[in-house]
């Protein structure tokens, strides 16, 4: 094998392998960035959404909402045949704030219809200022969607981790870490899009 055709097995195998390498090392950071124990900030905001999907969520909404958080809460991504009363009857004592201060949207089915349901929501209320409700391995992706339809509305993350934080573990548990892997995939296409749209 000659020295030019080594060197030329070398390039090739190079391209090959970088990306592959750099989307190896970016799954470990996306990892590391999901289960840092970095704490919620608690800073209040005009409004809360919460992303459905997840157990926990919603009540932990509601509790910031009746803790004086935000004046409005939307929930993103509701079940067409659950309606209002069903949702008190599932979280009791926030039946006040459920008559008052609770919006049910329907037309999501994903995360980027999240945010666009959040962006005609927040919107039509005028709100500046948002504090985001979701689990924190998908807390990523979803501030990426909402950041690019809101522009420059302030986003407070608030992400919800039930128990101990499963993603330090990731590693013994097949589930977890194809729930993270494929996450993470989603991430980096909706990364992927968003970066050709803005250069456009």
């Amino acid at each position: 094998m000659t020295m030019r055709l080594s060197g030329k097995i070398l390039i090739i195998s190079g391209v090959f392998l970088l990306p592959v390498m750099l989307f190896i090392a970016g799954f470990f950071y996306f990892v590391a960035k999901v289960s840092s124990p970095l704490p919620n900030s608690g800073q209040p905001a005009d409004g809360i959404v919460v992303l459905t999907g997840g157990s926990f969520r919603i009540a932990d909404a509601l509790d910031l909402l009746s803790r004086g958080k935000a004046q409005r809460l939307l929930i993103s991504g509701v079940y067409q045949k659950t309606s209002l009363r069903q949702l008190q009857r599932k979280y009791p004592g926030y039946d006040s704030w459920f008559d008052c201060c609770v919006d049910l949207g329907y037309t999501a089915r994903n995360t980027t219809e999240n945010a666009i349901e959040t962006y005609i929501w927040a919107r039509t209320h005028m709100m500046r200022s948002l504090i985001v409700v979701t689990s924190a391995y998908h807390m990523p992706r979803s501030m990426l969607e909402l950041r690019h339809q809101l522009g420059n509305s302030t986003l407070i993350p608030f992400r919800v981790v039930s128990g101990s934080n499963p993603a330090r573990i990731w590693w013994r548990d097949w589930r977890l870490a194809r729930l993270l892997f494929s996450e993470y995939v989603k991430y980096s296409i909706a990364w992927l899009r968003i970066s050709l749209i803005r250069s456009l």
